[in-house]
């Protein structure tokens, strides 16, 4: 398939930085083979290869490892869920800012070879730092977060520095007469890409989820581990192209020289010398500089204040990582057969599967229909679009939201508190109290009975046909209760067992975690329990555990039941028992007497249902920021390329890049001063935000006037024909577009 070298590039939001063409007035010096030996396919430089293979394996890092980050940070660490977002987008902003640093060093001493290299070893160190150091109990118990936070900087300051160079390398590995090959190149780069990034955020997550290690249920060092293997593929594959390479020589420093003009404007402004004397505030420097360079800047400075409202795009954006990967641990996922079970941090997955889809879906399909309908969009009306559909998601994830808070179960009620009664006899037992009368069958139980004010003891009175019984319970407000009734050695007196039922969950268990809870409802016996990831329990005689004790991911879930004498030996028959957990259930087993004749008994209670929201609700809000995500990322990427002067085309990408850093400090900023109490709100927050940005981007794009004459002709109707190319080739370079197979 043809793919168009900027007009449908995806692009990872900024990857696919194509080098301007003044770079051809740079020197060169490459390997002493010749260019036939040096082609693929016929064509294309064998470096291009080298090239791609690094790209697919660096990109399968970051993303695998960012899709398990949050929850390592909320699961391992036993942060809030609003601590781990902020130490979450300090990780993407600090991948994003660090691009300054990279593409500094690539243009001014190191060039863009070193560059890579190098900072490709300190990507690999961070790696496998954060992969050792998630070992359970290596750095403490509890664990120390040092060595995730040391590994995370490692890895900003890595992907950071070599984001603006790997691209614009590979645009270097071609020569004049193979410009038109550019266009294939970026395809397959682009594609390595989202492949790399589509299969990383389903393998990890998998990696995690389904894996004991460590005696941990769950496996981050291998979810780390497998994403420092991949970097080190990367750099090595990146280093044994190195006898392909072409390298091109940096004449000047732009970005610095661009900074300087600047600070003599600024500073010649301020001192009032300017004043009569200068027609722009930026004149001064021309002294300094070229005239043309400093229309250049001018222009610059026209885009970059395009780019003023862009950063809250970024700040909705990349919470698919953060606030909606824990949206869906409070749904309910499903089993894939062979495959396991989905994860929710998997979902992150979607939105690099659509965009491979939908790309082509609108380069082929939507804008030529747009067209033909006569509706000419211009890159900022397709932008401004992305934004409404940015907006749009984040009020679909608020009302999915609601629709979770609706079927979450009410376990706190003001100044009430709430009691259930479970039946552990082997007959029937009516109970009366002052605030409700009920009869159970032989292993069943009520529901919570609501207690108002239980400001005295509760009498509660239980009979059977053959005896009665009565006791007092002493209640808190805001509490729950359960009450398990059962019978004593001789079958006829009564027991009971008044448990807490604490619906709260620690930091440590995640909202998709199943908790259970375990009874030994006789009077004279143990009871020892196993179940999955090791788990063993001793029960005093009416004892139960706590939930804290087992705590399990959603699927199959078998315990083993043994009767104990005094002296912990054995007697009886052991008891099986197989539940299905669903993702954030709370569960109590009782266990009592005459449980061969009457397995009703045996049965688990559910104290908390589980998640009843499927996690496939998420689809419609991944659908609609992918669509947004095509028309504002890719056209501005497009945009900030097309616009910029030739010699200015790496300060504008700068300029493009920290609209993402400085997106995620307003995530940070927000989940930091924790604002809202609910959740739903804070989505509907920056839903509303996202469409009052966007109005103030559309009334800047009003004043915006287009420099590429292929945009000029979709804004103002020019002449000039539409199908105008973005870069203005030489007659020798306009040749067929041309694909990698």
């Amino acid at each position: 398939m043809v793919v168009h070298l900027l007009y449908p590039l995806k692009v990872d939001m900024e990857e696919v930085v194509v080098k301007a063409s003044a770079d051809a007035t740079k020197g060169e010096k490459g390997s002493s083979s010749s260019n036939q030996d040096n082609l693929i396919f016929g064509a294309y430089p064998k470096a291009s290869v080298f090239i791609i293979g690094q790209e697919f394996s660096e990109r399968a890092t970051y993303y695998g490892l960012r899709a398990v980050l949050v929850l390592y940070l909320t699961n391992y660490f036993g942060y809030s869920d609003d601590r781990a977002t902020v130490f979450y987008h300090v990780f993407v902003m600090l991948s994003y800012f660090t691009t300054i640093f990279g593409g500094m060093l690539a243009d001014s001493s190191w060039g863009k070879y070193k560059t890579i290299l190098i900072l490709s070893l300190v990507y690999l160190a961070g790696s496998s730092v954060l992969a050792a150091t998630s070992i359970n109990n290596l750095t403490g118990d509890p664990p120390s977060p040092w060595g995730a936070f040391l590994g995370l900087f490692l890895i900003g300051i890595g992907t950071g520095g070599i984001k603006p160079c790997v691209s614009a390398f590979g645009g270097d590995q071609f020569r004049a007469d193979q410009q038109h090959l550019i266009q294939g190149f970026f395809a397959a780069f682009y594609f390595s890409i989202n492949a790399g990034s589509f299969l990383a955020t389903i393998i990890m997550p998998k990696l995690r989820a389904d894996v004991q290690c460590y005696g941990d249920d769950e496996c981050y060092p291998l979810a780390f581990g497998v994403p420092a293997i991949l970097m080190a593929t990367a750099t090595l594959i990146f280093f044994l192209g190195r006898g392909h390479y072409r390298h091109t020589i940096p004449d000047r420093n732009v970005m610095f020289d661009a900074a300087k003009a600047i600070w003599i404007g600024i500073k010649t402004k301020c001192s009032g010398k300017s004043h009569g004397t200068y027609q722009h505030w930026l004149d001064p420097a021309v002294k300094r500089f070229d005239e043309a360079f400093i229309r250049d800047i001018r222009t610059v400075l026209g885009v970059f204040v395009l780019f003023i409202p862009t950063p809250l795009f970024w700040t909705l954006f990349d919470q698919q990582g953060s606030r909606w990967t824990l949206q869906a641990e409070q749904m309910q996922t499903f089993e894939m057969g062979a495959l396991g079970r989905f994860r929710p941090d998997m979902m992150q997955a979607l939105n690099a599967g659509l965009i491979l889809v939908m790309i082509p879906v609108f380069e082929r399909f939507i804008y030529p229909l747009l067209r033909k309908l006569g509706f000419k969009m211009t890159p900022l009306q397709r932008m401004s679009s992305g934004m409404v559909l940015c907006a749009l998601s984040f009020g679909l994830s608020g009302l999915i939201q609601i629709k979770i808070d609706n079927a979450m179960p009410v376990t706190h009620l003001s100044n009430s508190a709430q009691l259930r009664l479970i039946n552990a006899r082997d007959s029937m037992v009516k109970v009366t109290t002052p605030v409700f009368n009920t009869s159970l069958s032989a292993g069943e139980s009520s529901p919570y009975f609501r207690v108002r004010e239980p400001a005295a003891l509760l009498e509660v009175m239980a009979e059977t046909n053959m005896t009665s019984w009565t006791t007092s319970l002493d209640l808190a407000k805001d509490k729950r209760y359960t009450l398990v009734i059962s019978q004593a050695g001789n079958e006829v007196d009564f027991t009971s067992l008044l448990l807490q039922d604490d619906a709260n969950r620690d930091e440590d268990t995640a909202p998709d975690e199943i908790r259970v809870r375990v009874v030994n409802a006789f009077d004279t016996s143990r009871l020892s329990v196993a179940g999955p990831d090791d788990l063993k329990l001793t029960l005093p005689p009416l004892n139960a555990s706590y939930y804290d004790e087992a705590i399990f991911l959603g699927g199959t879930l078998e315990f083993t039941f043994q009767l104990l004498n005094a002296d912990n030996s054995s007697f009886g028959n052991s008891s099986q028992l197989t539940i299905q957990g669903e993702d954030g259930a709370d569960y109590t087993i009782v266990y009592g007497p005459d449980i061969t004749s009457n397995q009703a008994q045996f049965l688990p209670f559910v104290d908390v249902k589980g998640n009843s929201i499927s996690i496939l609700w998420q689809i419609p809000q991944y659908v609609v920021i992918t669509c947004g995500e095509v028309l504002f990322s890719i056209t501005g990427l497009e945009l900030a390329f097309a616009e910029a002067p030739a010699t200015m085309k790496a300060v504008v990408q700068a300029g493009w890049l920290l609209t993402t850093t400085i997106g995620s400090l307003i995530v940070i900023i927000v989940a930091e001063a924790s604002f809202f109490d609910k959740q739903r709100d804070e989505f509907f927050f920056f839903a509303g935000s996202m469409l009052a940005v966007t109005v103030v981007f559309a009334w800047l794009a009003s004043g915006y006037r287009y420099r590429n004459p292929r945009y000029a002709s979709m804004a103002y109707g020019d002449t000039a024909s539409q199908d105008t190319p973005l870069l203005e080739e030489s007659p020798a370079d306009s040749l067929a577009d041309t694909s990698i197979a």
